[in-house]
C-alpha cells in the first residue's frame, strides 16, 4: 500500500490486520467484544497501515488543543499487528520534570494519547489477545528525533522478523 503518507521499509511483507482466528472486525462479529467510539466508523479499514493514516490525520488537527502542544509532530509505525505511536518534536523541558522522570504535562499528553489509541481498537474481556491491534505511544525529545532519523507524518510499515 503506498501513499503520501507511507513509505516502506525493506524486508518480508507486514502480517497486516488480524484478530482471534484470523478474522478481520469487518468480517467477524463478537459479542464479548468492547469497541472504542471509533472502532465502528473505521471498522471498514482491514487493514492497519489504511488505519493509521486515518489516525495520523487527525492526530495531525490536534497540535495546539490541550494537552497537545503545537510544537508536536506525529509517526505511527505499524509492525505486524501492534502500531507504534510516536510523539515528535516536543523539548526535553516540556518532556522532563528531572532526568527519567515525565514532567505532569507529558505523563497527561501521553494518557490522553492512549485513550485516542482505545477509541479506534477493541478488546475482549475473555480473551486477552482478541483485539484490533496493540499500540505504544511513546514521546521523543528532538535530540533523539534527530539521532535517530525518525521523520514526522509518516506511516512506516516494519516487517516483522522471524
Amino acid at each position: 500500500m503506498r501513499g503520501k503518507y507511507f513509505y516502506r521499509i525493506p524486508g518480508p511483507p507486514p502480517l497486516g490486520l488480524f484478530c482471534l482466528k484470523g478474522k478481520t472486525m469487518s468480517s467477524q462479529g463478537c459479542s464479548n467484544r468492547v469497541y472504542g467510539k471509533m472502532a465502528s466508523h473505521t471498522r471498514h479499514m482491514d487493514d492497519l497501515p489504511t488505519l493509521a493514516a486515518y489516525m495520523l490525520g487527525l492526530l495531525r488537527k490536534s497540535a495546539g488543543v490541550h494537552p497537545v502542544p503545537v510544537t508536536a509532530r506525529f509517526t505511527i509505525r505499524c509492525v505486524g499487528r501492534y502500531l507504534e505511536l510516536y510523539v515528535l518534536g516536543l523539548p526535553s523541558h516540556y518532556l522532563f520534570a528531572q532526568p527519567g522522570q515525565y514532567s505532569s504535562a507529558a505523563e497527561l499528553l501521553r494518557s490522553t494519547l492512549e485513550d485516542f489509541m482505545r477509541e479506534f481498537n477493541w478488546l475482549n474481556p475473555d480473551d486477552a489477545l482478541d483485539t484490533r491491534f496493540l499500540f505504544t505511544v511513546t514521546l521523543i525529545d528532538e535530540k533523539y528525533q534527530r539521532l535517530q532519523r525518525i521523520e514526522p507524518d509518516r506511516v512506516m510499515i516494519a516487517e516483522v522478523q522471524d
